[in-house]
């Protein structure tokens, strides 16, 4: 079964957007896909923002890059 990898990095940004710390609020994740690579673009609402590539990744593998990024 194939997963859906924009839902679930949308449901997942619903969570994420959710908690807050200091100096990190989330504004918006979204997934980007092309025909060469996926990524999880993580926009802050101070203007920053930081790509995540996820070429390859499963929805777990996915789920502990955006973790390591927001640490």
């Amino acid at each position: 079964m194939e997963e859906n990898k924009k839902l679930f990095v949308e449901k997942l940004g619903s969570l994420i957007k959710r908690q807050t710390r200091a100096g990190q609020t989330i504004k918006d994740l979204r997934y980007e896909s092309s025909q060469i690579a996926e990524r999880v673009v993580i926009v802050f609402y101070d203007g920053f923002t930081k790509a995540i590539n996820i070429t390859g990744d499963s929805c777990i593998a996915i789920m502990a890059d955006i973790t390591k990024a927001l640490m």
